[in-house]
């Protein structure tokens, strides 16, 4: 998809689709995109990751998020979940292994199918929001009686039209926000579907990479904090970068984040911790 085309029009939304990288080899990996986003943000990092590692790179598109607001409306959180799970399954027929990422809400989908599909190898985890700001805490609390004011929170961009939460003024007007505005029952979604994956987490005895930015405004780097509470085993790193907000894969530190995971990937003995 040519960049160009990465513009917020209304309603309806800039077309996108499902993001693969295959070349017939022996392991997969499967990432998930963030809520009202799209693979494309994942792209640089899959393309990355395609060309370093020994493994097909698959980015889905998650159920409501390809045309307008009402189609992302009408989604319930199990169907991302049982998206997410139905690939893996079909991908586990061709694969001799699988291993599992996503981004923001995308890590609750990459840690669920882990839990629920022991073959998975590993999983990696970037800006997970367990954990918010005081506000949006109690926005969420609050959101049943919000949602009988009003439909849709509008999303918030900088003085120039660009996202704000990337700090890399060039990427902040290449990688916009996806939807002007967002369904307060699809975030109400999404917070059923952050409540069940964080009420799992002490299950979790798996590899685990978790990367984080110290300046998120959105996931809070309070969440490194959470997670270092469930996740003791040796199996498990957090790595904290400084320079990105909560789009770490198309920011500044993208080049840190995408060493890492590869790093983490390639290690068959499970050395990397820490």
């Amino acid at each position: 998809m040519s960049r160009k085309a990465l513009k917020m029009t209304g309603m309806s939304i800039r077309k996108t689709e499902d993001l693969c990288f295959v070349k017939g080899r022996p392991r997969a990996l499967i990432l998930f995109h963030g809520f009202s986003d799209e693979p494309e943000t994942l792209r640089p990092l899959a393309e990355y990751l395609f060309q370093h590692l020994d493994a097909d790179v698959y980015v889905p598109l998650l159920s409501g998020h390809g045309n307008t607001l009402a189609d992302l409306e009408k989604v319930h959180f199990k169907e991302w979940i049982t998206q997410a799970e139905k690939l893996i399954k079909q991908l586990k027929e061709t694969y001799a292994r699988i291993d599992v990422a996503g981004f923001s809400m995308g890590s609750f989908l990459a840690l669920n199918a882990r839990l629920e599909i022991p073959s998975i190898q590993k999983a990696v985890i970037i800006a997970p929001p367990f954990v918010f700001p005081p506000g949006r805490s109690s926005a969420l609390f609050f959101l049943p009686v919000i949602r009988l004011l009003k439909k849709y929170k509008r999303k918030r961009l900088d003085e120039q039209g660009g996202n704000r939460h990337i700090y890399e003024k060039k990427q902040r007007l290449i990688y916009l926000p996806r939807f002007k505005k967002e369904p307060l029952k699809s975030i109400e979604e999404f917070n059923h579907l952050r409540k069940k994956v964080k009420k799992r987490l002490k299950k979790i005895d798996f590899p685990v990479l978790a990367i984080f930015a110290l300046d998120d405004r959105v996931a809070v780097i309070r969440n490194r904090i959470l997670l270092s509470r469930f996740f003791k085993h040796n199996y498990y790193r957090s790595v904290t970068v400084v320079r990105s907000g909560h789009m770490i894969p198309v920011d500044y530190d993208r080049f840190i984040l995408f060493d890492e995971i590869k790093q983490f990937l390639q290690d068959n003995e499970g050395r990397y911790h820490g």
